[in-house]
């Protein structure tokens, strides 16, 4: 058992402050103002963010919420499929549909349940395959005291003292829905009944790359403020002089409550251990990138 306090929820502290979120609020009034008197393109009525965990997103749901409203006033919804067996039930599917903004590590099911409509605007962010795995890695095994919660909680006891060899391998089915083509997953509809078939891999990236160019706009971890401004500027947002960074893994694992054991390990074995799970992402992550470079999701900067 794990030292210290048992933590049933906590809540992440915003790296936006009070008066930063004030000024976005702001900012997003005068917009819709604007809007509403023809000096501007009208917004779209429901913003769509599918939040691939480690590609950063923590920060554009913190900025958007800020901008456009919260839980309590009804503007935004965060929907959760990050487990198996776990959809949103109708009730969530119903609350996302009269929202404005629908946040989380949801995949492309949910938002056929939701039901997409001409003005809809949907993006994601996305990230080079193995340092998304390197970055759970690190997470997982020095987790932060703002971020467990009751769900979390027994798969960061499993992980803490994993060496990187042991998670890229392990057979526990939970923790491998978690590490394995994650993105091809999330983008095609498929998180929570895994596993699959070896057969079932390349039907699944191609309706992943057909939802990729469904969507608005896709950035890329590794240009984030450029690719986050492109999104505020599509939706006509405020965006500040600098974008606020939150949930970086360097910061995560240096507020760690839970730190586990270092390793030494052979890195070609990490490499060797990680191909399987990379496969079908590393196909999807360069279908990206000819994309973004072809312009199908406007300008990159």
């Amino acid at each position: 058992m794990m030292g210290g306090p048992v933590l049933l929820k906590s809540r992440q502290v915003s790296v936006i402050s009070d008066p930063m979120a004030l000024r976005l609020r702001m900012g997003t009034l005068l917009a819709r103002s604007r809007s509403m008197f023809h000096l501007a393109p009208s917004q779209p009525r429901r913003i769509f963010f599918m939040h691939i965990p480690k590609t950063g997103g923590m920060t554009a749901q913190q900025y958007l919420t800020c901008c456009l409203g919260g839980k309590r006033g009804g503007r935004r919804c965060k929907l959760g499929e990050i487990y198996l067996h776990q959809s949103p039930d109708e009730r969530k599917i119903e609350r996302a549909r009269a929202s404005r903004f629908i946040c989380g590590h949801f995949s492309w099911a949910s938002v056929e349940r939701i039901g997409i409509r001409d003005d809809d605007y949907i993006f994601t962010f996305l990230r080079e395959p193995r340092s998304r795995l390197q970055s759970f890695y690190r997470v997982m095994t020095n987790y932060p005291k703002d971020h467990l919660t009751e769900a979390v909680m027994s798969r960061v006891e499993r992980c803490r003292d994993m060496s990187q060899l042991d998670m890229f391998t392990t057979s526990d089915l939970d923790l491998r829905n978690m590490i394995d083509n994650y993105m091809v997953r999330q983008l095609s509809g498929r998180l929570v009944d895994y596993p699959f078939r070896e057969s079932e891999w390349p039907a699944l990236l191609e309706i992943a790359k057909r939802n990729l160019r469904r969507l608005n706009r896709v950035g890329l971890q590794e240009t984030y403020e450029a690719d986050f401004g492109r999104v505020l500027c599509d939706l006509d947002l405020p965006r500040l002089p600098v974008i606020p960074r939150d949930n970086a893994t360097d910061d995560v694992v240096k507020r760690a409550w839970v730190k586990g054991k270092t390793y030494q390990e052979n890195p070609a074995d990490i490499q060797a251990a990680m191909a399987p799970l990379v496969r079908w992402d590393d196909a999807l992550y360069d279908y990206a990138r000819e994309l973004r470079a072809s312009g199908a999701f406007g300008p990159v900067a």
